[in-house]
């Protein structure tokens, strides 16, 4: 009697025991499917993550050319300054020489009509006798000059 009553016991416990160890394995299941779910959200995130890094790094080499490129644009712009006040310079200087071209050759143009007008025996003889005073050239810059003194030297 005992013995039937270890092994009603045992047959018991056999059963509570697989009952236990199925609930054991269905919720070891659930688990593994929660996980297998939170596994693909964690590998969906990551790889957002990648194309954002991806992203930022792109950025930050579209930065770092733009203010290259911001750089060498203003070392041009400088350069494009300095040309432009030499331009400016150049041009002031040669309309000043043109002005003073054209006073040249006014005067000259005078001189040699009055001395047609003279050879020609004046305005109705009115120049008759009369004498043309010298117009005194402009002074020259210290530039007109040195290029006489240079022409001179070399010439």
């Amino acid at each position: 009697m005992q013995r039937r009553h270890y092994d009603e016991r045992l047959v018991e416990l056999e059963r509570i025991h697989k009952r236990h160890l199925f609930e054991l394995e269905e919720d070891i299941g659930q688990r593994e499917e929660v996980l297998g779910r939170e596994l693909e959200l964690v590998k969906r995130e990551s790889r957002a993550s990648a194309k954002r890094v991806q992203s930022a790094e792109t950025a930050i080499k579209e930065r770092d050319f733009n203010k290259s490129l911001n750089e060498q644009l203003m070392r041009n712009q400088e350069a494009l300054r300095k040309r432009l006040a030499d331009s400016e310079r150049r041009e002031a200087e040669l309309l000043a020489k043109t002005k003073d071209m054209e006073e040249q050759l006014r005067d000259l143009t005078f001189h040699f009509e009055s001395q047609m007008k003279i050879l020609q025996g004046g305005i109705d003889g009115e120049l008759v006798g009369a004498e043309v005073a010298g117009v005194a050239p402009p002074p020259q810059t210290p530039r007109e000059k040195l290029r006489k003194a240079k022409s001179r030297g070399s010439g």
